[in-house]
C-alpha cells in the first residue's frame, strides 16, 4: 500500500500551468482521480508516476505536457498488459518505450503544425511494482525534469532528484 499525493503550481513566471501529472493503477488501467491524499493498493501491473513540465517559454508547453501524459499512459496500457506481470526488466522496458513513443508524438505534431513549433517538455517517470525482494533498492531519476521527487516517509522527506531548471532572472 503506497500514499499518493500530487499537486502543480503556475509559478511565479507564467500566467497558465504547462504541468501535467498522473498517478495510475495499470492493474485496473484507470489512472487516480484526488483531490488529497489517498491510500492505493500496489496491483500486479504496478503503479506509473508520472509529471509533465512544458518547457517554460516553448510553444504549447502545455499541450506537448499533457499529449506526453496521455500517450505514455496510453502506450503502457497497450504494451505492458501485454507482458507477464511482475517482471521488473518488462516494465523497464515498457516504460523507457513509452516515453520514446510520447517522444516521437509529440515531435511529429510539431514538425506538422507550424504554430506550435518548437513545443516540448521534460518527464519523470517511475513504475512502482510490488515485487518480493532479498535487499532493499532505490531507483533515482535522471535529469530530466524541473519537478523534484521526494518519497515521504513519516516523520522525514528524502529528495531523490535535483531540480536541472535555471530559474528566469
Amino acid at each position: 500500500m503506497v500514499e499518493v499525493y500530487a499537486v502543480t503550481d503556475v509559478g511565479r513566471t507564467r500566467d497558465h500551468n504547462e504541468d501535467a501529472f498522473l498517478v495510475s493503477d495499470l492493474s485496473d488501467r484507470a489512472a487516480l482521480d484526488f483531490d488529497a491524499s489517498v491510500q492505493q493498493r500496489v496491483g500486479a501491473r504496478g503503479l506509473l508516476f508520472m509529471v509533465a513540465d512544458g518547457m517554460g517559454g516553448a510553444a504549447a508547453g502545455e499541450l506537448a505536457s499533457a499529449t506526453a501524459v496521455d500517450v505514455v499512459l496510453r502506450s503502457l496500457r497497450d504494451d505492458w498488459s501485454a507482458a507477464a506481470p511482475g517482471a521488473p526488466e518488462l516494465f523497464v522496458d515498457a516504460i523507457e518505450r513509452a516515453a520514446q513513443t510520447a517522444n516521437s508524438v509529440i515531435y511529429r505534431y510539431a514538425t506538422d503544425h507550424p504554430e506550435v513549433r518548437g513545443m516540448g517538455t521534460t518527464a519523470t517517470i517511475a513504475g512502482l511494482l510490488a515485487i518480493p525482494c532479498s535487499s532493499p533498492r532505490s531507483a533515482t531519476p535522471g535529469p530530466t525534469s524541473s519537478a523534484t521527487v521526494s518519497p515521504v516517509s513519516s516523520p522525514r522527506i528524502s529528495r531523490l532528484s535535483r531540480n536541472w531548471s535555471k530559474p528566469v532572472r
